[in-house]
């Protein structure tokens, strides 16, 4: 879902009388992005529009599963799902943990922080960052 935000239209005059014009939310924000677009300072920036709403699209998740443990990968201990390409904030997704012969589960974790100690988990997707992402879920296994 996207989010919607105000922003401005800034309009820059350089001394080599060239204008350049830059949509931005403070005049700090547009002092930055002239500064990124062309080199030398302007001899005059103003608002000229005010409000204009844009849709910010939110950022693409992706998510992946990874097994854990010494030798739980070759016994054979899975994860499910392996991965998903695309997901959304808010999205539930049901996690699965299938031990081998021999192995334990010790947890779902994400970023080394223990989610769920049980093999079946739900997770609703909570990222908050505005670039896409991989958020990577590991299911930890254990020799018996």
């Amino acid at each position: 879902m996207a989010t919607i935000t105000s922003l401005n239209q800034y309009k820059a005059a350089y001394p080599d009388s060239t204008d350049l014009t830059v949509a931005a939310e403070t005049m700090a924000d547009a002092i930055v992005a002239l500064a990124e677009a062309k080199t030398g300072e302007p001899s005059l920036i103003q608002r000229t529009v005010t409000g204009i709403k844009v849709a910010i699209p939110a950022p693409a998740i992706a998510i992946k599963t990874t097994v854990t443990g010494s030798g739980a990968v070759n016994a054979g201990c899975k994860a499910t799902p392996y991965t998903i390409s695309s997901v959304k904030n808010g999205d539930k997704v049901w996690f699965t943990a299938i031990p081998a012969e021999g192995f334990t589960f010790g947890g779902w974790y994400l970023n080394d922080e223990l989610l769920s100690a049980e093999e079946s988990y739900e997770a609703t997707i909570a990222y908050a960052g505005t670039t896409p992402t991989l958020l990577e879920y590991e299911a930890r296994f254990t020799v018996v």
